[in-house]
């Protein structure tokens, strides 16, 4: 399917360093829009719950690709992927004691705020670099 090599390893490392902080960010928006009543050091210790969190995730879903892609199988590599989806769900219902109902609107909110955000962040920096999208 691919070939790994040091230079798609370290755009990963690169880009999943950028993604842990960014989705951080966004997932402790989406708790605070959630929970407005939440205070500087209650989203302080969720931000940095929320890096551990991604961290696990992002690590996770690259030995995922790693393996699907080993496999040279499309369809392992998915299904590697929907087991990572299922269990990042599960994994943030226990890391943030939530419940399955505030965990899928958290998992909603988190993915509205994101796809904006990152539509944002998209455009700027195409524009700062003189860039069609």
């Amino acid at each position: 399917m691919f070939q790994l090599g040091f230079s798609i390893i370290l755009v990963f490392l690169v880009v999943g360093a950028i993604q842990i902080l960014f989705n951080s960010l966004c997932l402790v928006l989406a708790f605070k829009i959630f929970d407005p009543n939440l205070d500087k050091e209650e989203l302080v210790a969720s931000f940095l719950r929320a890096m551990l969190y991604w961290l696990i995730v992002f690590s996770i879903s690259f030995v995922a690709i790693l393996i699907g892609g080993a496999a040279n199988s499309v369809i392992f590599l998915l299904l590697l992927l929907l087991l990572t989806a299922i269990a990042a769900f599960i994994l943030m219902m226990q890391f943030f004691a939530l419940g399955a109902g505030e965990a899928f609107v958290i998992i909603i909110l988190f993915l509205i705020f994101n796809y904006f955000a990152s539509e944002f962040l998209t455009r700027f920096v195409s524009g700062l670099f003189s860039v069609s999208m």
